[in-house]
This record gives C-alpha cells, sequence and structure tokens, in this order.
C-alpha cells in the first residue's frame, strides 16, 4: 500500500473545466442556431429540426448525468479516503495509548518486583537503643571519640547545664559547636 502524505485531503478539483466551459458554449451556439432555422423552416422541416434538437438535448443530459456520476464518483472516493485517514489517525492513537499503558505496567512490574526483594532481603528492625541521659556518659564510653567529639561533647554538656529550661539550648550549643570547629 502506499504511503499517503499526511494533511488534509483534497476533494474534487473544483476550478471550472475549459473543456467544458468550451462545450457549453458550442451548444449554446448550436441552439441558437437551431432556433434560427426552426423560424425559417416549413413544417415537414420543423419535425425533423426538432427531433433532432430534442436527440442532441437527450445526448446532452445523458452527458451531463455521465459527468455527475464521476463527479459523485470523485466525492466518493474523496470520503473513502478521509475515513481512511480518521481510521489511521485512530489506530495512531490507540496505539500511543496502549505503548503508555505497558510502560506504565512495566514500571509497575518493576516496582513490585523491587518492594518484593526489598522485603525478602529485610532486616529485622533492631530495637531503639535504650534512651541513657547523654549528659552521663563516662570516660569509658567515649574512649574512641576523637578530641573533636569529646569537646562538642563537653560543650553540649555545658550548653545543657547553662541553659537550664531555655527554649535556646540548640543555638548555645551550635555557638559552642562554632567555638569547638574555629579551635580545630
Amino acid at each position: 500500500m502506499p504511503q499517503k502524505k499526511k494533511g488534509k485531503a483534497k476533494g474534487p478539483s473544483q476550478k471550472p473545466d475549459t473543456a467544458k466551459l468550451q462545450e457549453e458554449a458550442r451548444m449554446q451556439h448550436v441552439e441558437e442556431s437551431a432556433a434560427i432555422v426552426l423560424q425559417k423552416a416549413d413544417a415537414p422541416q420543423k419535425e425533423l429540426l426538432n427531433g433532432w434538437i430534442e436527440e442532441a438535448v437527450e445526448i446532452r443530459k445523458q452527458e451531463a448525468m455521465r459527468g455527475l456520476e464521476r463527479e459523485i464518483e470523485g466525492y466518493e472516493a474523496f470520503l473513502g479516503a478521509l475515513e481512511q485517514q480518521r481510521l489511521t489517525e485512530v489506530s495512531l492513537c490507540a496505539k500511543e495509548k496502549k505503548d503508555a499503558l505497558l510502560e506504565q505496567l512495566k514500571l509497575a512490574d518493576k516496582i513490585h518486583r523491587m518492594a518484593a526483594l526489598c522485603r525478602k532481603y529485610e532486616r529485622p528492625e533492631d530495637p531503639p537503643p535504650e534512651a541513657s541521659d547523654f549528659s552521663e556518659l563516662t570516660e569509658e564510653q567515649m574512649k574512641g571519640w576523637s578530641k573533636e567529639n569529646k569537646k562538642l561533647h563537653a560543650a553540649l554538656k555545658e550548653a545543657m547545664e547553662t541553659a537550664g529550661d531555655d527554649a535556646e539550648i540548640l543555638q548555645h550549643f551550635l555557638k559552642k559547636i562554632a567555638a569547638v570547629t574555629l579551635e580545630a
């Protein structure tokens, strides 16, 4: 099937056919000439001429009908092309929707498989550490700490003691952290 250009389909040409116009002008001239001859003719000639005129009119009607039939066929072909284009566009739209749904399905499947793997290899949660008073740590508990961490612990402990019930404990601690950081 040959590929068609995309865009609006065009119907049969609406331009006047010059050959058709010339034929109509010729027929008009023939009719005028026949009318003049009929005026000058006697009865038997008029009868003969009227028969020819009726024949010519019948031929002209048949030609007009054939022209109309060709025009109708052109419009039917045009409508067929429009219908085919519409079906193609609907088909493409449906294909795009199907592809999008398949992508969503693949993504959902990946998420489901990842969740299953996470559940499979999930470690049981460690119980939360017992809350101990941070300010009451012993030297043994701070044995592996660096000097900076020990200084920060001391600064936090001091900030908590000096702040009391003040809501700005964190602010005092941050000032101490800044001081310790500058020393380091």
